[in-house]
């Protein structure tokens, strides 16, 4: 079984476990041996997208679980690739955005009925989707009216938040081929939507069980404090630290989502040596209202997104936040080494020479323990 496979299959779980038809009157239970489900799964298979580009997960681990599964769950797991197939197809032709893709992947399994294949079951799903702006509530709403159900949308969006903080969105990018400030402060936005946390050398990836007991052994001192906040709020999302926010860009492949360490021909820098390595840079009462330069203090950067904004990854305690920006708070700004400046979506040149003669010394460590350095 693929990890994709066993991603969908895991909500197939979910789903036949969460149905709430009206007349059954134990909804609520199953809804709530629903959300169970969810909590065993998604820190296993921790999607970066469920449906739309692959899962990222320890395949030990989720072996293990898949073990654990009864008959009835396995014979599940195994049996719902026809009816991924006409979900697929049918959200292609409706052109769903790739959120709205989401939900209805994984709303398709909180109200599929026995038949796996039933496409009339999918055509009313792809109805329901009557608006790009529908909130959750909205959502949810127009599902329990189309399949009598009585789904609650607190916990929907509870459920669905999590699986939003896992997602790579890169159709808002400028430009995906390249490495611009403009899809930088994209990057940043999404991290800062979706909540993303704060754990001590890490760049963008899912926080697996093995990636954080990996950083724990590395930084004993500077994650050991934060132990149970870690476990308890960022296992299972997306983490960065400081410069770990922009290297995290850096080193993303927009077409696999993948997020590979030193990939793209970034260097594994920190914060003080990506601003030394800048060959665009000044004090803050120089700085140009440019989206996506970046913004230094001692050990610290954050990175400007315009009209006074800065997102930047502030500590364990707080994760992925946006704030305003107080030039008295920080040392100077610079143009993020290697990427692309410009002002307008049309434009894809670059206007800023490459680096050259870098600052740094070669990285020896192997991807999971990447990332040393002065953090923020």
């Amino acid at each position: 079984m693929t990890l994709e496979a066993a991603g969908k299959a895991a909500l197939k779980v979910l789903g036949a476990a969460s149905q709430r038809k009206k007349e059954s009157g134990d909804g609520c239970l199953k809804f709530i041996l629903a959300g169970l489900l969810v909590a065993f799964f998604l820190p296993v298979l921790v999607t970066t997208s469920l449906f739309a580009g692959g899962v990222e997960a320890d395949q030990e681990d989720l072996d293990s679980k898949v073990d654990e599964l009864s008959f009835f769950e396995k014979t599940i797991l195994t049996g719902i690739g026809a009816s991924m197939e006409l979900l697929e197809a049918a959200v292609d032709d409706a052109e769903l955005t790739s959120d709205q893709r989401l939900q209805a992947e994984l709303l398709y399994y909180l109200v599929l009925a026995e038949e796996p294949e039933d496409e009339e079951t999918i055509d009313t799903l792809i109805g329901c989707f009557t608006d790009e702006e529908m909130d959750d509530e909205e959502l949810i709403g127009a599902v329990n009216d189309a399949f009598d159900l009585e789904l609650d949308a607190g916990q929907y969006s509870r459920v669905l938040e999590h699986l939003r903080s896992t997602v790579i969105d890169t159709s808002g990018y400028t430009d995906p081929l390249t490495k611009n400030n403009l899809d930088l402060v994209v990057w940043a936005q999404e991290a800062q939507k979706h909540r993303w946390g704060y754990v001590w050398g890490t760049y963008g990836r899912i926080l697996t069980n093995n990636l954080w007991e990996a950083k724990l052994r590395q930084y004993p001192d500077e994650l050991g404090q934060y132990e149970s906040f870690i476990q308890l709020n960022w296992l299972g999302r997306r983490t960065v630290d400081c410069v770990g926010l922009i290297k995290g860009y850096e080193w993303l492949n927009t077409e696999t989502g993948e997020i590979l360490y030193q990939s793209n021909g970034f260097h594994d820098w920190d914060a003080n040596m990506m601003y030394r390595n800048a060959q665009v840079k000044g004090a803050m009462d120089t700085m140009p209202e440019t989206p996506g330069i970046g913004l230094w203090k001692e050990g610290h950067v954050g990175i400007y997104i315009g009209d006074g904004t800065v997102i930047e990854a502030r500590g364990t305690l707080s994760g992925v936040v946006e704030t305003t920006l107080n030039p008295s708070g920080w040392s100077g700004w610079f143009e993020v080494p290697g990427l692309i400046y410009i002002t307008e979506p049309e434009e894809t040149e670059p206007v800023t020479e490459p680096v050259t003669e870098p600052v740094t010394e070669p990285a020896t460590e192997p991807e999971e323990a990447a990332g040393d350095g002065n953090r923020g």
